[in-house]
């Protein structure tokens, strides 16, 4: 009897260790892992809209005009007790702590990581072919942008084309900027097979026109002006785009007015827009905070 009880005493010591372990191991409810996500084609989906929603971050767009026009002659910066970190690109002395220099590449890597990941995962998903291959390209699109505009402030910088780890992210070394410029153009001329318009629904994705229309300014850039004149007029002829018109008059700006208006998101003068919500649901863009007027 003594040992029978031993053995139903052990049997129960065995599947308490058993539940314990199941209950320590349990994944996060709240919160998906690498491991638990890009199962499906809604995973996807997910994904590339990540890729979209990461250029809102404010060091991505809201300030670029910190690198484009603060050091030009557009603009004068305003400086506001000590000397600020704008005013390092406007006299042309910046510091290696500068926080522009560093935000903006963490932020331009993490859309291109998202980019990447999505290119690496998504041959792996149940999903349709010809959804997945526009996903393809439009991650292709947003990954060019990137580089396009890495490049153009660094110079060369590291070319990464697949998901890294951050210990991964040590061992890469810059790429000479011809290569990057290669890559870029090279991504554009496959994003040029994307759709050339989308349901209003989907207004924001990268589109066969913004393809070419970046790939345009990216041969400009490099001087290469035939190439240029020949994608842009691509574009032009396209009849999709065109300047909201002025209504006839003399020194009337009523149409250049119009393409800040709110209700003219997307309108037919522009030609690729990072999207943003109004209404505090923590989509909405801060741009406009940087130019009120001081205290």
């Amino acid at each position: 009897m003594k040992l029978k009880y031993n053995l139903i005493a052990i049997a129960l010591l065995g599947i308490g260790f058993s539940s314990c372990s199941d209950f320590l191991e349990q994944n996060p409810q709240t919160d998906l892992s690498e491991n638990d996500f890009y199962k499906t084609a809604d995973d996807i989906t997910s994904a590339v809209n990540g890729a979209y929603s990461s250029m809102q971050e404010s060091n991505i767009y809201g300030n670029w005009y910190v690198f484009g026009e603060i050091p030009s002659d557009n603009t004068r910066n305003q400086l506001s007790g000590s000397v600020t970190s704008q005013d390092e690109f406007d006299k042309f002395y910046i510091d290696t702590q500068n926080s522009y220099i560093a935000d903006f590449w963490k932020a331009a890597y993490k859309v291109i990581n998202r980019t990447n990941t999505v290119l690496g995962r998504i041959d792996g998903i149940t999903i349709n072919a010809d959804l997945a291959n526009r996903y393809k390209l439009e991650c292709k699109f947003i990954r060019a942008l990137m580089y396009f505009n890495l490049v153009r402030v660094y110079g060369d910088v590291p070319l990464v084309l697949k998901e890294i780890s951050i210990s991964e992210s040590y061992d890469i070394l810059r790429e000479p900027k011809d290569n990057v410029y290669n890559q870029i153009i090279a991504d554009l001329k496959e994003a040029q097979g994307l759709p050339a318009s989308y349901p209003t629904a989907e207004d924001g994705r990268a589109t066969q026109g913004a393809a070419k229309a970046l790939l345009g300014k990216v041969y400009m850039t490099l001087h290469k002006y035939a190439e240029a004149e020949a994608i842009l007029g691509e574009v032009i002829n396209s009849g999709r785009y065109g300047l909201l018109e002025n209504t006839a008059g003399s020194l009337n700006i009523d149409g250049y007015k119009e393409v800040f208006s709110p209700v003219n998101h997307n309108s037919k003068e522009g030609i690729f827009e990072i999207q943003f919500l109004k209404g505090g649901y923590g989509e909405g863009s801060n741009y406009a905070n940087n130019f009120a007027p001081e205290n």
